[in-house]
């Protein structure tokens, strides 16, 4: 009969292990999300060449083990593009790439500013001027410097999706030439 008692207290001394990995915590910081352990945090770099051109307050963490998240490129250059004040459009310019092992979690994106020219820092692209989507989760929005919620998932226990990215860039009339760069950060939970 000890035996079958030392069995059951082992079993559910092992359930009780693997539940509190799924538990909830409640977290009222003011921490950004880069900074949570189960986060992991990949950049695009977008370059634009011319002629003549949040933090995240969750009041629930995601239930995510493990997470990773992968942009491809991780360097993307848009090329010459003219100073004419019109919307140009990169369809399908990043592919970001979601893996995970939980129960669910978040993607999140955010610019490092705006556009700086590499010759001259005082010359910039406003950030506003920076616009993405993602079809199927994202309306067309500008981005900002805060972490912006591109898709909450829920799953059960592997995540394994690819979101495609769609990027529009205004360049001002009388934009000096040059070369100007931002960086795009994508955040997972």
């Amino acid at each position: 009969m000890n035996e079958y008692n030392s069995t059951i207290f082992t079993t559910l001394l092992l359930f009780t292990l693997v539940i509190s990995l799924f538990t909830v915590s409640a977290d009222d910081s003011k921490t950004n999300a880069i900074d949570n352990l189960n986060n992991d945090t990949n950049s695009t770099n977008s370059t634009n060449n011319t002629k003549s051109n949040a933090s995240v307050k969750a009041p629930i963490q995601p239930m995510s083990v493990t997470v990773t998240v992968t942009a491809n490129p991780t360097s993307l250059n848009f090329g010459a593009v003219n100073a004419d004040g019109l919307e140009h459009t990169f369809t399908g310019a990043t592919t970001v790439r979601v893996q995970a092992l939980g129960l669910s979690g978040d993607l999140y994106v955010r610019a490092s500013g705006d556009f700086i020219n590499s010759a001259n820092a005082s010359q910039k692209i406003p950030l506003t001027n920076f616009k993405y989507d993602c079809p199927g989760y994202t309306a067309k929005k500008p981005f900002t410097t805060n972490n912006e919620l591109i898709h909450h998932y829920t799953y059960f226990l592997i995540y394994d999706t690819t979101y495609t990215m769609n990027y529009y860039l205004t360049v001002p009339i009388y934009t000096d030439p040059g070369v100007y760069s931002t960086t795009v950060i994508y955040t997972a939970t």
